[in-house]
């Protein structure tokens, strides 16, 4: 069942010595929204798990931001971070039973497919990954390790920055 489209712009960050990315973070702002993606710890056999932080006292926190200002936004410039790429993105949303299905791309040409199932525990996830491998089979898509949205721009456009990462482990070959 499609859903809609919508086309949005991440503008995400970073600072010079790279201190977000080399904790396995991703920080952006999309729209008005500041939002940071923390590893969960969980270990699922190919996907990328992530914990979705948006409470920004939170954000603040586990980026060890210092208070300059109370315009959150200025505050992440004071910092010392900058923005580490900008990203505009058309994506088709689609919606079949569990399952949320986005169809990105992105202005720099790079498309890409995710299927997401919730879970509201950690013992659930095994079992989703395993569901969203049989829902892609059934559309005969291909599962293979593929760069997402950020990893691709970073590839092409700061080749230092993936090289960095690579070489501590954070970039790997995920789903």
């Amino acid at each position: 069942l499609f859903l809609h489209q919508q086309k949005f712009t991440d503008i995400y960050f970073d600072n010079s010595t790279f201190d977000i990315g080399k904790q396995n973070f991703w920080f952006r702002k999309r729209g008005n929204n500041f939002e940071l993606k923390v590893p969960t710890g969980v270990q699922a056999i190919a996907m990328n798990v992530f914990r979705e932080v948006t409470d920004l006292r939170e954000i603040a926190a586990l980026l060890s931001m210092k208070q300059h200002s109370h315009d959150f936004e200025k505050n992440v410039y004071l910092n010392g971070f900058e923005k580490l790429a900008e990203i505009v993105t058309t994506r088709r949303k689609y919606k079949l039973g569990d399952y949320t299905i986005d169809v990105d791309e992105a202005d720099f040409g790079h498309r890409v497919c995710e299927i997401e199932r919730m879970v509201d525990r950690e013992d659930q996830i095994e079992e989703a990954q395993a569901k969203i491998f049989e829902l892609a089979r059934s559309f005969e898509l291909e599962i293979k390790p593929t760069r997402g949205k950020l990893l691709e721009y970073i590839v092409r456009y700061n080749p230092t920055y993936y090289e960095t990462l690579k070489e501590l482990g954070i970039i790997g070959t995920r789903v």
